[in-house]
């Protein structure tokens, strides 16, 4: 589990791991070495990808597939609700001139280390599958 809100990263046997009752299952695609996870922004469909190299919250493409996502933008910043894999963030911040790879066209943007400290996550690349851990702090 990456939870940078408690400074940890714990690896689970898989066979023994029972997720929380809180966490959300939801499907894990990799392109290429980039995990992604389904999501929305202002209502636009596309994938996140879990950015654990980026600090802030998340960010919004340059390439985006949804260049209409309705927001309301502030000093070169999305501000709206998002959707990840089935949790609603609302009135979240994104910077919007995010880099992401032409290789990855359908990608609105990435999820930082301060969305995984609102929302710790579990990876299961052979599976394909991550867990968003919900709780009151979301």
């Amino acid at each position: 589990m990456i939870d940078p809100a408690d400074n940890e990263m714990t690896l689970f046997d898989r066979q023994s791991f029972t997720p929380p009752t809180s966490a959300k299952k939801t499907r894990l695609t990799v392109e290429g070495t980039t995990p992604l996870v389904a999501g929305t922004a202002g209502g636009v469909y596309g994938s996140w990808i879990i950015d654990t190299g980026f600090e802030g919250f998340g960010y919004l493409a340059d390439t985006c597939p949804g260049q209409d996502i309705q927001s309301t933008e502030e000093d070169g910043a999305f501000v709206g609700d998002i959707n990840v894999g089935g949790v609603v963030l609302e009135g979240v911040t994104l910077d919007t001139d995010g880099y992401v790879s032409p290789a990855l066209p359908d990608v609105l943007g990435g999820l930082g280390v301060e969305f995984l400290e609102r929302v710790p996550i579990v990876l299961d690349y052979r599976e394909g599958v991550v867990y968003l851990i919900t709780g009151g702090n979301n």
